[in-house]
């Protein structure tokens, strides 16, 4: 008995070891990847029930020949911050797989945009606390200028459904949608159907943001708005706001809006080269 207890133990010491190694090659070779790549973070807890969401970023990615890596939030705040700026120029948060973040992360990505490097906010990234409970503000509220979790103010009605309306067609065309789905007033159409409704999240200023950095409102009912499109300054680094649960959309509507918002800010705002 005692040499099968023995066995075990010595098996279990290996796996750990292998294990151990795994993670630190792994590590390693993410802070010194030749060339550059933008990181895909997700929560492995939330990949478990959303994975099409993952894979419709991939997807996209893939198509537009923009090189990327898929890091867990875990393994993301333990890398080292100044030899990622190195080769990573951007992370994009998707929507649905983030919407807890760790504090660590949290301080991780203030050093990330500190060093000029660049972030994708995408609809509900880091609105919940490790129970599942709405935070009362948003962990980049503070980065973008906008709280977008108003679940203490609004409780149920805190997410809603509105369209898309680009505040000119020069925003539009920034990001490359196609004048022929822009209505005359800027809102995102889809014939035969007219106006798309998309899911958004109220959301409240808490401080001063230029009116050139919103480049797109959602649009409820009765004429209430919201930021939808967003491009936030933090010191030298971008930041992209969407109110847009664009993975989970591409679901409904394939993966136009999703392309056309990633590859803009990836190409068109970071001057991202292609592989």
């Amino acid at each position: 008995m005692k040499k099968i207890i023995m066995a075990i133990i010595i098996v279990l010491i290996a796996g750990y070891c292998v294990y151990s190694g795994y993670l630190m090659f792994s590590n390693y070779r993410l802070v010194n990847a030749e060339g550059q790549r933008v990181v895909l973070a997700y929560n492995k807890s939330s990949l478990r029930n959303h994975p099409y969401i993952l894979k419709a970023y991939e997807r996209v990615l893939i198509r537009e020949g923009i090189p990327f890596e898929k890091v867990e939030v875990h393994t993301l705040m333990k890398l080292d911050v100044k030899k990622m700026l190195q080769n990573t120029p951007a992370i994009i948060f998707p929507d649905g797989l983030v919407q807890h973040m760790p504090e660590e992360l949290t301080r991780w990505i203030k050093e990330y945009l500190a060093g000029s490097g660049n972030i994708a906010v995408i609809y509900d990234v880091g609105v919940k606390n490790p129970r599942g409970y709405y935070l009362g503000k948003s962990v980049f509220a503070d980065f973008i200028g906008i709280n977008y979790i108003t679940y203490q103010m609004f409780e149920q009605n805190a997410y809603t459904t509105g369209s898309l309306q680009f505040v000119s067609a020069k925003e539009a065309d920034y990001f490359q949608i196609p004048l022929a789905q822009i209505n005359v007033d800027g809102f995102l159409v889809k014939a035969p159907y007219g106006k798309i409704n998309f899911q958004v999240a109220r959301c409240e200023f808490i401080k001063p943001i230029p009116e050139k950095s919103i480049f797109a409102h959602a649009v409820i009912q009765k004429g209430e708005k919201y930021p939808a499109i967003v491009m936030a300054k933090y010191g030298s680094s971008n930041i992209l706001y969407v109110n847009l649960p664009l993975g989970y959309l591409n679901v409904r509507f394939g993966d136009f809006l999703l392309d056309s918002v990633l590859k803009t800010f990836l190409t068109r705002t970071l001057s991202i080269e292609k592989i």
